[in-house]
């Protein structure tokens, strides 16, 4: 058993492979606490402890023999983003050294090129793509909603104004394993797992135990 992960700090997908056959898949999340008075590093250690925790129990459940696993490489929007990466990258190695996990990793250039053969490939073609490799169904539609982002006043001054207009919205069903059916964000994660099992199916770890 390999278990495919495509590490991140708010939300990690895995894939379960048997001998190239997936038998799980899931989406592990981490929230934001919302109290005022929890301090950032407080809350960061305790989704951190809880993502390890997850990872860790969805490797035991099945009992796995290895990891693959996409890492993510850089590109963070801000500082916030860019602190979630590192603290993801640190999760992962840190259930891997505490259980001694053969691990092997790949990038998200090599997921796309694994799953599309084009490293430019948005992230809608490779789930496209994923759930026709399965033989899985998208139900997908696009509806018009109302949007209304409020005004912001710093100190009697309008630094932001009122915004209503009328906006597309995706909306997408997955049908995955045994009919579990998915929302778009939550299967983009498994997506980049399953796309991690591929573009390191060659080398030795999936060839012995995945």
């Amino acid at each position: 058993m390999i278990l495919a992960l495509d590490v991140g700090f708010r939300s990690t997908g895995c894939a379960v492979f048997d001998k190239g056959r997936i038998i799980h898949v899931v989406t592990l999340h981490t929230e934001k606490a919302h109290k005022k008075n929890v301090r950032v590093a407080d809350d960061t250690v305790e989704r951190a402890a809880l993502m390890a925790q997850q990872i860790s129990t969805t490797y035991d459940m099945y009992n796995c023999q290895g990891v693959v696993a996409e890492l993510p490489t850089g590109g963070s929007q801000n500082a916030r983003a860019a602190a979630q990466m590192f603290g993801a990258i640190c999760i992962i190695g840190a259930i891997i050294g505490l259980k001694e996990i053969p691990c092997e990793f790949c990038t998200p250039r090599d997921v796309k090129m694994a799953i599309t053969g084009s490293a430019k490939a948005s992230k809608e073609y490779v789930m496209r793509k994923v759930v026709r490799m399965y033989n899985w169904k998208i139900d997908a539609n696009r509806r018009e909603q109302n949007f209304t982002r409020q005004a912001k006043v710093v100190k009697g001054k309008v630094v932001r104004k009122r915004v209503e207009k009328r906006i597309t919205v995706d909306t997408w069903r997955v049908f995955t394993l045994n009919g579990i059916i998915l929302n778009k964000k939550t299967f983009e994660h498994i997506a980049d797992a399953i796309g991690a099992y591929h573009a390191l199916k060659n080398n030795n770890l999936v060839k012995m135990f995945g």
